[in-house]
């Protein structure tokens, strides 16, 4: 009997490997809950993520998901917490984008389903594909050289009087409008 247990193996302590989505809060837990960060979970622990980023996914997956700030008003986790921990942790980051191309994917797709306004969609789509964003700022650099080029074209001769570099971009715009329909 004394050999039977010998060669019996111990038994391993099992880990629970399951991961649970983080909870919906309500506000007078929100509230209970400031003295260790307002609007947030206040935890930065790589089981934290891991559930947040369960939690992020399954949300994503419903139709009316459209942006982050909609997910942290929702789960009422301070939007500045997000920004730290997409710092922090590079998995999340790798995450926090690809979540952010998908919900950018599901606007453009329903602005050209007519689900969504157009032109609303379009304005903000490089704000979630990092594609988008690369034709987006070129698009803006080649808009303002133009307009500096425009500009000192009209208004070259009064650069002794008038600091150009000080004006902004819409300031130009409107001396090149009242140019125009002069």
């Amino acid at each position: 009997m004394n050999e039977e247990k010998k060669t019996r193996s111990k038994k391993t302590p099992t880990v629970n490997t399951v991961i649970r989505p983080l909870s919906k809060r309500n506000w007078a837990e929100v509230i209970g809950d400031a003295s260790t960060g307002y609007l947030s979970y206040n935890n930065n622990t790589v089981e934290y993520i891991a559930r947040l980023k369960l939690t992020m996914r399954l949300w994503a997956d419903h139709p009316t998901s459209l942006s982050i700030i909609q997910f942290c008003n929702e789960y009422k986790i301070d939007y500045s917490h997000m920004q730290a921990l997409y710092k922090k942790f590079p998995d999340f980051k790798e995450f926090y984008v690809e979540l952010k191309r998908t919900l950018g994917e599901r606007r453009k797709i329903g602005a050209l389903t007519r689900q969504f306004n157009v032109e609303a969609v379009f304005r903000d789509i490089h704000l979630f594909d990092p594609d988008w964003k690369i034709d987006v700022d070129k698009y803006h650099d080649d808009r303002k050289k133009e307009l500096n080029k425009d500009f000192n074209d009209t208004f070259g001769h009064l650069a002794g009087i008038i600091d150009f570099a000080k004006l902004s971009y819409s300031e130009k715009e409107q001396w090149l409008s009242k140019k125009k329909e002069a």
